[in-house]
């Protein structure tokens, strides 16, 4: 398994997609060995998730450097040291370590996941030279219609994606519209080339020690909370601010009767200026990091959950809903109403969705969710639907791939 994402990095969570597999999957009768970069590598570390990998997982970390953090002055860096990402430099040393774990350990599979191009580069190259059979993880596709903007970028993206498409058995997506792009891209493949395995949760993160209201003595209000990084360019709450701005104005809500807390956004510099235009300070709070099992309990203590998708994603389906949907608490989310997120919402028989971009819908949808929440009627997901997406769940299916492949190559 070539996974950058894997413990103790932090901010990602495409962290918990391998840890977990690699942690459920001896229970189905795969061996995982992790080959992941030194934790120099990771702008931020927690030590919690260490305790997670599996007793028996066996881990390889090998050198690596970020040119934009290790090689830069003043932020400055050489760009084209950075393709196709700023990790490349992790082929130099995952390659010979690759080599040497297939010659000790001769495993069937090489199984890589993206969005870090250089793990499957390096997943690539082990194929070319092993001879051990690929299997492709795509969080997300590497090329969509606008992106990457990069001429460069987006050329060497799309060469590494057909390489690998080709060169693998079977390719991993996340999400149905992606397996349907996928399937369109190229069409010369069999359709039983590609298969969906989704994100999830697991239950065993959910039983941890309780976690106090972030909200020190709450004294009623409603408490609402965004978990997790909020890109302005997919991402963006602006008109969901003009939105409690406007009720603000109006006498609806205030800082007596709502908080709004959001968590985590990697972008509070820029959130910070527009919630201060607008007023809304007083009723919106941006917190820092906390940690994974933390930011569950946050999940559970709230009134309401909130999610931002917009129409750019609408291939994918952000991690933190199936945390949310396990949470078993509402959610109001602001997403392109044609997207798999909102699809998948639906399925759930959840139906609090405005498009992040509509004041109109936001703001009749806000009233009506905070006229459930205090009622007690806000739609929440069922618990046969929600186990589908347990992490266990989704390992076994993941382990069924394995099985019914041929690995010769």
């Amino acid at each position: 398994m070539v996974a950058y994402h894997f413990p103790p990095c932090t901010g990602s969570s495409g962290i918990q997609r391998t840890l977990k597999f690699s942690r459920y999957l001896p229970d189905y009768g795969w061996q995982p060995i992790v080959l992941s970069p030194h934790p120099r590598v990771y702008p931020s570390v927690r030590q919690d998730l260490m305790r997670e990998i599996h007793p028996d997982a066996i881990v390889k970390r090998v050198w690596a450097i970020d040119i934009s953090r290790h090689l830069s002055i003043n932020g400055i860096y050489i760009s084209s040291m950075a393709l196709p990402d700023r990790w490349s430099s992790w082929i130099l040393s995952a390659v010979p370590a690759g080599i040497s774990l297939i010659k000790k350990y001769k495993p069937q599979y090489i199984w890589s996941t993206y969005p870090i191009a250089t793990a499957h580069v390096i997943a690539l190259l082990l194929n070319r030279i092993t001879k051990v059979p690929l299997i492709a993880d795509f969080r997300d596709p590497m090329l969509y219609e606008n992106w990457p903007v990069k001429p460069i970028l987006r050329s060497i993206h799309g060469s590494i994606e057909r390489k690998v498409v080709h060169a693998s058995k079977k390719i991993i997506v996340t999400t149905p519209s992606t397996r349907k792009l996928y399937r369109q891209r190229y069409p010369e493949l069999p359709d039983d080339r590609w298969d969906v395995v989704s994100n999830g949760y697991d239950e065993e993160n959910f039983s941890g020690e309780n976690y106090s209201d972030p909200i020190e003595n709450n004294h009623g209000k409603l408490l609402l909370v965004h978990s997790g990084l909020m890109e302005p360019e997919d991402r963006d709450p602006s008109t969901f601010f003009r939105v409690l701005s406007s009720l603000k104005e109006a006498g609806k809500i205030n800082a007596d009767n709502i908080a709004v807390v959001l968590r985590a956004t990697g972008h509070d510099s820029v959130f910070e200026k527009q919630i201060a235009q607008l007023n809304i300070q007083d009723i919106v709070t941006l917190q820092g990091h906390i940690s994974y099992s933390e930011a569950l309990q946050e999940m559970q203590v709230a009134d309401g959950l909130l999610l931002f998708q917009g129409r750019t994603c609408n291939r994918q389906i952000p991690a933190k809903i199936y945390e949310y949907l396990r949470a078993y608490k509402p959610i109001l989310a602001m997403a392109d109403h044609a997207g798999d997120t909102a699809a998948l919402l639906r399925d759930s028989d959840i139906d609090t969705i405005a498009a992040i971009d509509s004041f109109e819908e936001i703001y009749k949808q806000f009233v009506e969710f905070l006229d459930m929440l205090k009622n007690g009627a806000a739609p929440v997901a069922q618990k046969a639907t929600v186990e589908k997406y347990s992490r266990r769940a989704l390992t076994r299916d993941l382990a069924k791939i394995f099985d019914n492949l041929d690995s010769t190559a």
